[in-house]
């Protein structure tokens, strides 16, 4: 009996695998023409430019904590949905002087350093 049933379950393995590598070539296909998916995770040049500002706008934005980071190692990295959704937001125009995370450059060495 075990005979005939090693041909009978490689073939029915066959068949699962031809199944399996099809529904996987269907998904991806899927998954392509879908386009790039809101939640993938964009390096703060990609997320520049997205938005098209310079890679250190991103990084102040982060500062700013108007985005959120996402390492990757020693890489930061943004969600595309965050950076979407705060683009679209209107933001705010009240700015305080002494609060250092939004200081320029300039006042931040003012106050540092006189």
């Amino acid at each position: 009996m075990t005979k005939s049933a090693a041909p009978v379950d490689g073939e029915l393995e066959g068949q699962l695998l031809a199944l399996i590598r099809g529904l996987v070539r269907s998904e991806v296909r899927a998954v392509i023409a879908a386009g790039t998916p809101a939640d993938d995770y964009l390096s703060t040049q990609d997320a520049a430019r997205l938005a098209s500002v310079a890679d250190g706008t991103i990084r102040r934005w982060i500062r700013e904590r108007r985005l959120e980071p996402h390492r990757a190692g020693r890489h930061m990295r943004v969600r595309r949905a965050d950076l979407l959704r705060m683009m679209k937001a209107p933001r705010p125009r009240t700015v305080h002087a002494d609060d250092p995370v939004t200081m320029s450059p300039e006042a931040r060495a003012r106050a540092r350093f006189g």
